[in-house]
């Protein structure tokens, strides 16, 4: 498939491109979602939030709607103060919330083979299993990611047996806004 290099995107007209017949079909998805009470209600509070809000009143907003009390938030150590700021805006809107942080557990690069900068220096490998973990113990009704690497990003979705969103990702150069990078050598 390669929608993302398709002109006509029929999709968004009502009709339904055949490339997908035998793969996954309009009728398969809206079977599925009409037999998914979890599924139907995320995508029918997803369209209830206003588009004119910024991502974190966006997130703010689907917590409320859906009636989420307990949220957790794993971040990277490089994003602490974004961390604290969101950990207290939530709270101050009345939720329950939990952050981890990536270096939770105190593990060393060298515990786990990984490369390091200086053989002789402890340096904390990001855990985001350990991050998971602890949300799955704290019983959180969804985590948020806060400015993981890639792969750490990835093994925190894989381990988190609540739904995970993705606040802001790791773009150093881009000041953690990836499409900014991306879209100016576009031009």
């Amino acid at each position: 498939m390669e929608c993302a290099l398709c002109q006509n995107k029929i999709c968004l007209r009502g009709i339904e491109c055949d490339k997908f017949y035998g793969i996954n079909s309009k009728t398969e998805n809206i079977k599925h979602y009409l037999g998914s009470d979890s599924d139907t209600r995320i995508l029918n509070t997803s369209s209830k939030i206003p588009k004119n809000i910024s991502r974190i009143e966006e997130v703010s907003t689907y917590i409320d709607f859906m009636g989420i009390k307990v949220v957790g938030i794993g971040f990277c150590k490089g994003l602490q103060k974004e961390g604290e700021i969101l950990h207290n805006y939530l709270t101050g809107k009345g939720v329950e919330c939990h952050s981890v942080i990536c270096g939770h557990a105190s593990i060393d690069n060298e515990d786990l083979n990984l490369r390091k900068k200086n053989k002789d220096a402890f340096e904390v490998s990001c855990n985001p299993y350990g991050q998971a973990t602890i949300m799955n113990n704290l019983k959180t009704e969804l985590n948020i990611a806060l400015g993981f690497c890639i792969g750490h990003d990835i093994l925190f979705s894989k381990y988190s047996e609540s739904p995970v969103t993705t606040l802001v990702v790791k773009d150093r150069v881009n000041k953690h806004c990836p499409t900014i990078g991306f879209m100016s050598k576009e031009k």
